[in-house]
């Protein structure tokens, strides 16, 4: 058990480096074409990274308790009060939206019905909301599967690309999804590093081949890779960091929401685009460890507490006693 909290530990550490890398990127002003380059590629990185993290982290969790019932709820209880609080300050702070674009927006719908998201970064959310409905279907088809659909993906793409024919980017960072999982195989020796690495190489190929979205994606799964890697390896600490990692999901969903608001108000009244950025993050990430503490915190206690029903925890011995 000690091992593992260290792992979760650095995991923390992980996501605040993503969220940092993400909110930089995002609010760090430019001059050049060059820097515009870079941060960009920096916010990819963090994107990236944080679909690395989400793969893994359901392999450790879906791999201790793989009962679909307590599953859904974790999951549901993690994204969607959250989510739904983003979509909330969005409503009071811009106008313009309809009752349909909010159902369809608060149901992951909106890409069936052709509605616009109502936030630029909700299009991860949404490949992380199809992951976690193949993530069942993945354990069900067992680990010869995890390890060969992102190849199958990376083909799919690699071929594209020879044929010249563009896909939409988007379904592509399943594959990194795919890639934490398959770490989380590692770990529990259930495949090989030989393997883990291939994986790795081959995504990094085909992410490369997808020039229509960066050039720094190609580069970003050989970043994170040996990032996962060290933190599954080595007990990462740093407070800061893991802060930041709390809080993350929250800071990621308001810091466009809130931060472009403050920014567009300091610079109204007569501040300059550095102090001005600092001000909208800072805001942002006070925003967020206020609803960390008052939304996620109590909602994913409500989760756990619900599965440690007595309801549940039948249905977990009867499991149990089926496979004993």
């Amino acid at each position: 058990m000690g091992g593992e909290r260290h792992t979760i530990a650095s995991l923390d550490v992980l996501r605040g480096m993503a969220i940092l890398c993400v909110v930089v990127g995002h609010f760090t002003p430019v001059a050049t074409v060059m820097q515009f380059s870079l941060v960009v590629g920096l916010s990819i990185l963090g994107v990236v990274l944080f679909f690395f993290l989400s793969g893994f982290l359901m392999d450790l969790t879906f791999a201790r308790d793989d009962r679909l019932g307590p599953y859904l709820i974790r999951r549901t209880f993690r994204i969607a009060p959250m989510y739904w609080v983003s979509i909330l300050a969005i409503l009071v702070s811009q106008a313009g939206w309809s009752v349909k674009d909010v159902l369809a927006n608060a149901t992951f719908t909106a890409p069936i019905f052709g509605i616009a998201r109502m936030s630029g970064v909700y299009w991860t959310l949404y490949i992380e909301v199809l992951f976690y409905a193949l993530v069942p279907t993945l354990f069900f088809l067992g680990p010869r599967i995890v390890i060969l659909s992102p190849f199958a993906i990376a083909g799919v793409y690699l071929l594209a690309k020879v044929a010249h024919v563009s896909l939409s980017p988007a379904p592509f960072f399943l594959v990194f999804c795919l890639l934490g999982m398959q770490f989380g195989l590692w770990r529990r020796q259930q495949s090989g590093g030989d393997v883990l690495l291939l994986s790795i190489v081959t995504a990094t190929a085909a992410a490369s081949s997808v020039a229509n979205f960066s050039p720094w994606l190609g580069l970003a799964p050989a970043i994170c890779a040996p990032m996962l890697y060290a933190a599954t390896r080595f007990n990462l600490r740093q407070r800061i960091l893991q802060i930041f990692g709390y809080v993350s999901y929250s800071w990621y969903l308001l810091h466009a929401i809130i931060a472009h608001a403050v920014i567009d108000a300091a610079i109204s009244h007569g501040l300059n685009i550095w102090p001005a950025s600092l001000l909208g993050v800072a805001v942002a990430f006070i925003a967020a460890v206020a609803t960390y503490l008052l939304v996620e915190k109590p909602f994913v206690g409500a989760g756990r507490a619900l599965i440690s029903s007595r309801h549940f925890q039948r249905g977990k011995r009867a499991a149990a006693e089926a496979t004993s």
